[in-house]
């Protein structure tokens, strides 16, 4: 299931976790996981529901309550993200369990993202500082803080997601991350061929990730020659060719070199998939109309 999950191809993640819950009932972690892969396809009420089933078996399952947070931001309710956030923290830190740095970290950084929705940027800063000082291993809030000062600070926030690649060079993320910040800050000469670069390291490296080749796609893009970009995005579909995050770079790609038809097909897909989702949403969410 995890396998599965790793390459994005959520309905066999699905029935593996299935098939492991099965066997052990009161095994909370394939219980957690299934929560996992539903948030995923944006299946947040059925996400939400396996996450508290998990807490059932066992309420002092840290990771749950760090998971019912990231559904319930996803869903813009960030109070009710912030209290499980906390919860998760609170529950990790008394039971000192196994992995504890990372553990605590990636709560740092959870809340952190809340004060950044929020546009309380000191906030976020100091929690994805607390996050980096938790578990220098962990690389999530350097790429994090590198967002929050692009706009005031560019040297700040490129070292940082070097130092990102430095400390994970196998984390496809981290070169990606680097490609698009100087796709979308162009201010030195030979800086976009080093972010083609990065992009095709980032795809060497996970192959399954929809934003490398969608980032690749639009920095090689040319109205003229639209394949010149396409290319990259139809090798995208070899590996996850159902990504809804990739169907939609897709229809955008389509929609600005001039070819409406194409865009509207994979407009519609992506927007079949997201009508599913919500259709759950709201038998359980009804305001959000």
């Amino acid at each position: 299931a995890k396998l599965q999950e790793e390459r994005q191809r959520y309905d066999s993640a699905i029935y593996f976790s299935n098939k492991a819950a099965e066997i052990i009932p009161t095994w909370t972690h394939p219980q957690n996981q299934l929560g996992n892969q539903y948030e995923a396809l944006y299946r947040y009420d059925e996400a939400i529901d396996q996450f508290q089933k998990t807490l059932k078996i066992d309420s002092n399952y840290a990771w749950s309550y760090n998971n019912l947070g990231m559904a319930y931001k996803n869903m813009g309710r960030l109070a009710e993200a912030e209290f499980y956030f906390k919860r998760s923290l609170a529950v990790k830190d008394q039971s000192r369990g196994e992995s504890i740095e990372r553990d605590l970290a990636i709560s740092y950084n959870n809340l952190g993202s809340i004060y950044d929705d929020r546009e309380q940027f000191s906030q976020a800063e100091s929690y994805y500082k607390q996050a980096f000082q938790t578990d220098s291993t962990f690389t999530l809030p350097l790429r994090n803080l590198s967002e929050l000062y692009s706009n005031y600070n560019g040297v700040e926030a490129e070292y940082l997601l070097k130092k990102s690649i430095q400390i994970m060079p196998y984390e496809g993320t981290n070169y990606r991350f680097l490609a698009d910040f100087y796709r979308n800050y162009p201010n030195r000469q030979g800086i976009l061929d080093s972010a083609a670069q990065l992009y095709q390291k980032g795809i060497e490296l996970d192959p399954y990730d929809p934003w490398s080749y969608i980032g690749m796609a639009w920095l090689v893009q040319d109205k003229n020659k639209p394949d010149s970009g396409l290319q990259w995005l139809r090798k995208g579909m070899q590996w996850a060719s159902t990504n809804p995050d990739l169907l939609d770079g897709l229809a955008q790609y389509f929609e600005q070199t001039g070819m409406p038809d194409s865009a509207h097909y994979y407009f519609q897909t992506t927007a079949y998939q997201a009508y599913h989702a919500i259709s759950r949403l709201l038998q359980e969410e009804p305001h959000f109309l």
